[in-house]
């Protein structure tokens, strides 16, 4: 059975290379790519956010994208950091995307957005700095509220061309973010759904999977983790 890569080309060179490895049949069908938002730390809407910096005790970054285009708009005001600053990822895959680029991430135990939300209220006063794209799903916004600012550093293009290029024969498809497979669900044939196999990245994922397709017998695994790795150990139980 071919396993499918829905990721942006931009996230999906780690994965590309394990499937190589084990000799995996891989289809890259890049149903979005990572448009960077351009910001000017200096000016415009978030001109006090970087002029302040240091009043943030807690940076969360939600994704390796997030991590991508946003690390670097923190680095140019390295001087206002200190040790007392933390930095969080939802998950492990964001926390490897921080440790490349310099930074000792804090995961939680739960690794999604409510995890981070309850490790922070009950372990990390002060405020937060939450640094996302634009297709946020506005969890830690609204669980933090008052005492959170935001940062969108990029944005999520889908294209439905690329909807055709998925194959009617069964499947395994990786699914990264809720969005990618609503994007599947509104766009694909529904009886090609009907033999193809999810494997998703997290429980919350594939609770809203559950609520959005009631009454269609959508197959879904949860993966160990968001790692590469992980996903394709679940995706192995199918091949």
């Amino acid at each position: 059975m071919i396993l499918i890569n829905t990721r942006p080309k931009d996230l999906s060179g780690k994965i590309n290379e394990l499937c190589g490895q084990e000799g995996i049949g891989l289809q890259n069908i890049y149903l979005s790519k990572i448009i960077p938002i351009e910001i000017d730390t200096d000016n415009g809407v978030y001109k006090e956010i970087f002029e302040n910096l240091d009043k943030y005790s807690n940076f969360i970054f939600t994704s390796q994208a997030a991590v991508k285009n946003g690390a670097k708009l923190i680095k140019l005001k390295s001087k206002l950091l200190n040790k007392k600053h933390k930095f969080f990822a939802v998950g492990d895959s964001t926390k490897q995307a921080l440790t490349s680029e310099g930074y000792m991430a804090i995961v939680p135990d739960n690794k999604s957005s409510d995890g981070l939300v309850e490790m922070i209220k009950n372990s990390f006063p002060g405020k937060s700095l939450v640094i996302c794209g634009d297709n946020t799903n506005m969890n830690l916004q609204k669980k933090l509220s008052g005492n959170l600012d935001e940062i969108r550093c990029y944005k999520l293009e889908y294209s439905k061309k690329s909807i055709d290029n998925i194959i009617s024969s069964p499947a395994i498809i990786l699914i990264y973010n809720y969005l990618t497979f609503e994007f599947i669900f509104k766009n694909l044939n529904q009886d090609s759904l009907k033999n193809k196999f999810f494997v998703v990245a997290s429980e919350r994922i594939k609770s809203k999977i559950t609520d959005l397709s009631l009454g269609f017998n959508i197959k879904v695994f949860v993966s160990k983790s968001a790692l590469d790795e992980d996903m394709i150990i679940k995706a192995k139980e199918f091949i």
